[in-house]
């Protein structure tokens, strides 16, 4: 779970290193209980930010007024993506739309052409067990140019190549004061030349790699 602290670190990183738009998701976001901090210190270091949710907080009373004062303090710089799936109950989609429309926030409840198995990755849980859809055979999200230029932040600041949460190789500590830009690419081009088949044979590889120097260690 974040603190308000590593937000802080986060969000001196993303404006030290000129990072343009955020995805704030990867777990229901109320229930962590500093969340409007967390999101007010992330937000207001980005220029763009997208709030993924399930709408389950729409008949909880305290989040609705806090986000009502997010949106009042930020405006147009924010916008809500509310998931409508077959992985999620959908029990409050409705409500928490017509919620977000009282109170002026842009938001938009995705399609189903927009939640298929290409297009939901299980953020940061990624395991040789857990991967789903097309990525299991023959899809490589990395690899899609919409995907090519994002990276992963975790709860405690440790940067990853992909949204499945595979390959750490960096954290904003060490990135205070700029710099990430060569870094990142530094990293990224290796994989640029390389054939990689499907996330499952991604993450299996990495898995193995980290069993043998688990094993060389011991």
């Amino acid at each position: 779970m974040m603190s308000v602290d590593e937000s802080k670190k986060i969000a001196n990183f993303i404006k030290s290193n000129n990072v343009v738009e955020i995805n704030l998701m990867g777990g229901e976001f109320f229930c962590n209980p500093d969340w409007f901090d967390i999101y007010s210190n992330l937000i207001s270091a980005a220029k763009h930010a997208r709030i993924v949710s399930n709408s389950d907080w729409a008949n909880n009373m305290e989040v609705k007024v806090k986000l009502a004062s997010l949106v009042s303090i930020f405006g147009d710089k924010i916008y809500f993506s509310l998931s409508k799936d077959r992985w999620h109950t959908n029990k409050y989609v409705e409500v928490a739309a017509a919620y977000l429309k009282d109170i002026g926030a842009k938001y938009l409840i995705a399609t189903e052409s927009e939640t298929t198995d290409a297009s939901i990755v299980p953020i940061g849980r990624a395991s040789n067990q857990y991967i789903g859809g097309v990525y299991d055979m023959f899809g490589c999200y990395c690899q899609n140019p919409k995907n090519m230029y994002s990276f992963l932040i975790d709860e405690d600041g440790y940067i990853y190549k992909c949204s499945f949460g595979v390959s750490v190789y960096a954290n904003v500590d060490d990135y205070q004061d700029g710099g990430f830009a060569e870094r990142f690419k530094e990293y990224n081009k290796k994989f640029y030349k390389i054939f990689i088949p499907s996330c499952r044979k991604c993450v299996t590889s990495f898995e193995l790699q980290a069993r043998d120097r688990m094993v060389k260690t011991n």
